[in-house]
């Protein structure tokens, strides 16, 4: 008797009728006034109202109203603006002319447009119902509900049931979600996770990704799985884009309110009297709300903005490109939206362009171009499918030709709102230069010369990652391949046949064509000179570039003048230089990271007596001149008074003293693989070096640098060091204390502990001064010729510092009790014989591991 009826579809293709008219109430109540009106069809419209179904019932008695009445045109019209109709069948309801009238309207709208009808039996059998009007009645027509059959004569239970299914049925539609669902299935089960419905509290769960990665598929999804479990529910589509009509906020509160109380044209003056309105309104109502594409937290703080605001049980979920704006509406919990795998794609794009599962055979290798062009986003794969579906393969491989220089106009457009929503100029810049230049290059490289260009990266790059425009991949900074070229287009879109008028140029093509053809313009601002075969620019071709602040220089060289070139160049990386030496007429003012690796030069700047021409230099910061091979000497860098790290100075030979006296901010000291005999002593005067770094030295001889004076110093680290023959333990003594690690030995560096001094070390005393390097936590004195007593002060002074020992000074302490504080842990290594004294040594000292 009782069909629930329920939509089969489970990614909520629409009912054709669920769109076709706009309907005015969701039930009709058609019934006997006399049987049921102060019972049962009573309590039942009590009920509908309260689960927020809108619903019409004509409260009359049925012999004092005339046929041809105001009531009777009221009702009839409001039958056919009704979304459903419910039949309550009664003892009288046949014999009355009124309910006959509105039953064969009904039936009439039902086969029309498509109403939705339920036969209710109250109090009468079914086959009765069905005898008593022969032909006119087709109980194929209606979903039968029978009191005695469904809830065991149970009134209160048997209305509840018919509630929940009207409002399955009825009240919300269930949402199209996608013509091809691939890879939703996971994802909607993981956010259901996040969402525990079922659980008393409130939760707001975000989910946040680029633009056309899936937000609001699988949001949709979600909901279509969950909204019949709530007493209103409520999907707002567009958020941004509404809010930022007239009075958008107010229009979206609005449709709120109406969708969640059933009602029609509700009206909100504005976003402060709607706030007010909907926290009075759904404080104690169960509801599950989605609000799509959020941008800004006042949208979230208008329509859901507090967890009081709603029913016990609530759910209201958020799609955003903004992760932050969830960290900042403070969210239960955030779901990154993933990219579809490899497997995933190829199925989404063949069923958009094949219409099955897997790619023709013959077309298997372009599909394989374009889904990797796709890089696992939804829209893209879909727009480019349909795009290419019955295409020739000769069509295909244009298309996916003229996608590595021209994007998909659509796909770019979606993807272009989260550049056109930031507004800060530096922040697009920072976008620009990695979208051109950076994607993939290390991190700290790129906030140096973000730096180096007057931009604040710290605060830049995380609100691209916030917008989802950008990602920290390894230690790498990452772009979607989809952003990236959306970010290329931007820069060429203006122009893009006059690249001199581009403010960045990355493609040889254009690049050859600029600079050989004098083209350049006061719109370039960055420049990759970066050509497949050796290059010769004249300097002229910069001459117009007055707006030039970075430069990358690979495989090519420069001739001529360099006189009033350059003003604003912040960055000039220039690998493989012929030039024996910088020109003296080369000043770049504001130059702030200078990256000279693989040079040929042999100083600098040609020679110390030019240095007055460098005295302009006070803004640079980083120097690299690794694989400077030929280099000699190095000029006085005193102008440079904030310089902030000299990167790898691979086998330079530091012949003329270095005043290290400018180096004030000189953070890290990185030489690797060079013949240096001594450091300068001024090297002392550097008070924020933090870290010193000397890799696989040859002929170290001895330390001639006061580190007293160095009370930053948090590391040193020399790997292999062969030939050390005096460790020079005064200046260890003298880092006060702030020094925590001391690294010496390569293949120890993965073991769960650091070592102090060389295995090559053949120290034959240790100074009782040792003891001033109180947060000293790890040491190793594996193969130091210690005394058996050093050994064992040594121990005593650090009980809780981490050891390493050899067999021969293990074997040695276990002979002899150990002193009052014993080691915390000692790291053993190739003690083969250490088998027979590892009970004494125990014993000696339970507490060490």
């Amino acid at each position: 008797m009782h069909s629930l009826d329920y939509d089969e579809n489970v990614y909520g293709v629409p009912l054709k009728h669920s769109t076709s008219r706009p309907w005015k109430y969701d039930v009709f109540l058609s019934y006997s006034p006399k049987d049921t009106l102060r019972n049962f069809t009573g309590h039942l419209y009590t009920a509908l109202d309260r689960a927020g179904i809108h619903t019409f019932m004509l409260y009359h008695n049925d012999q004092q109203l005339p046929i041809g009445s105001d009531f009777v045109v009221e009702s009839t019209k409001a039958m056919g603006e009704s979304r459903a109709s419910i039949i309550v069948f009664s003892k009288n309801y046949g014999s009355s002319g009124r309910c006959l009238d509105e039953l064969a309207r009904i039936v009439d709208c039902k086969r029309t447009v498509g109403q939705l009808v339920l036969a209710v039996y109250y109090d009468v059998s079914p086959i009765d119902v069905r005898e008593g009007f022969g032909g006119a009645f087709d109980a194929r027509d209606f979903s039968e509900w029978d009191l005695n059959v469904i809830s065991d004569g149970h009134e209160a239970k048997f209305i509840q049931k018919i509630v929940g299914h009207v409002r399955h049925k009825v009240r919300r539609i269930k949402l199209h979600v996608a013509k091809y669902p691939v890879g939703l299935d996971s994802r909607v089960e993981y956010l259901n996770s996040l969402l525990r419905i079922g659980s008393g509290d409130v939760r707001i769960v975000g989910i946040y990704g680029m633009g056309g990665i899936g937000k609001t598929t699988v949001a949709k999804a979600l909901y279509n799985m969950a909204f019949y479990l709530f007493e209103g529910s409520c999907f707002l589509a567009n958020v941004r884009e509404e809010a930022e009509r007239p009075n958008g906020i107010a229009r979206l509160q609005g449709q709120l309110l109406c969708q969640l109380l059933g009602e029609n044209n509700l009206k909100v003056a504005n976003e402060h009297i709607g706030i007010s309105i909907l926290e009075e309104r759904f404080r104690g109502k169960r509801v599950l709300i989605v609000l799509d594409d959020l941008d800004q937290l006042n949208q979230l703080e208008s329509l859901a903005g507090q967890h009081h605001w709603f029913g016990s049980g609530s759910r209201i979920i958020i799609t955003t490109r903004n992760e932050h704006l969830l960290i900042q509406a403070r969210t239960d919990d955030r779901y990154e939206a993933k990219r579809l795998n490899q497997v995933e794609s190829l199925r989404l794009f063949s069923w958009h362009a094949f219409q099955r599962t897997i790619p023709l055979k013959n077309y298997m290798h372009l599909s394989n171009g374009i889904v990797s062009y796709c890089a696992g986003v939804p829209l893209a794969l879909e727009v480019l499918g349909a795009s290419l579906m019955g295409r020739t393969m000769g069509e295909w491989k244009s298309t996916l030709e003229k996608l590595q220089l021209i994007p998909d106009k659509k796909i770019q457009s979606i993807l272009r709102i989260s550049f056109d929503a930031l507004d800060d100029d530096d922040v697009k810049n920072m976008f620009l230069d990695i979208a051109c230049f950076f994607n993939g290059m290390d991190r700290v490289s790129v906030n140096d010369i973000f730096k180096a260009c007057g931009f604040f990266p710290g605060v830049g790059i995380r609100i691209l990652i916030d917008k989802s425009l950008l990602r920290f991949h390894e230690g790498t900074v990452r772009m979607h391949d989809l952003l990236r070229d959306m970010g290329r287009h931007v820069v060429r879109s203006k122009f893009p046949n006059e690249p001199g008028k581009h403010s960045r140029l990355w493609l040889h093509e254009d690049v050859y064509e600029v600079l050989t053809k004098h083209k350049g313009t006061n719109e370039i601002e960055g420049i990759i000179l970066d050509p497949p075969m050796q290059m010769f620019i004249s300097t002229l071709a910069f001459a117009k570039m007055h707006k030039l602040r970075l430069l990358q220089i690979e495989n090519a060289q420069l001739s001529g003048s360099f006189e009033g070139l350059f003003k604003e160049l912040r960055c000039l990386s220039w690998h493989h230089s012929s030039l024996e030496s910088l020109p003296i007429d080369f000043h770049p003012e504001k130059l702030a990271f200078l990256d000279m690796q693989n040079n040929s030069m042999n100083v600098v700047w040609h020679g110390i007596k030019v240095w007055h021409h460098l005295q302009i230099l006070t803004n640079l910061k980083i120097l690299d001149l690794s694989q400077s091979k030929l280099m000699t000497a190095t000029p006085d860098f005193s102008g440079s008074s904030i310089i902030g790290c000299l990167v790898r100075l691979t086998e330079l030979r530091l012949e003329v003293a270095v005043a290290f006296e400018g180096f004030q901010c000189l953070r890290v000291l990185q030489v690797d693989d060079t013949a240096i005999k001594t450091l300068p002593i001024q090297l002392g005067f550097c008070v924020n070096l933090k870290r010193v770094e000397f890799e696989f030295l040859s002929t170290l001889l001895l330390f001639q640098v006061i580190f007293a004076i160095l009370r930053s110093l948090q590391n040193y680290s020399s790997l292999t060091a062969k030939n050390l023959v005096q460790f020079p333990f005064n200046w260890i003594i003298s880092v006060h204390g702030n020094c925590r690690s001391l690294v010496t030995k390569l293949n120890l560096i993965s073991h769960p502990f650091v070592s102090a001094l060389p295995r090559s070390l053949n120290a034959t005393s240790f100074p009782p001064s040792i003891s001033g390097l109180r947060s000293l936590s790890k040491l190793d004195l594996s193969y130091c010729s210690l005394s058996d007593g050093e050994f064992r002060m040594i121990l005593g002074d650090y009980p809780h510092c981490v050891f390493g020992f050899t067999e021969k000074q293990i074997l040695s302490a276990a002979c002899q009790p150990w002193s009052t504080n014993k080691p915390k842990k000692l790291f053993l290594m190739r003690c083969w014989k250490l088998k027979s004294s590892w009970n004494s040594l125990q014993s000696s000292s339970p507490r060490c591991k």
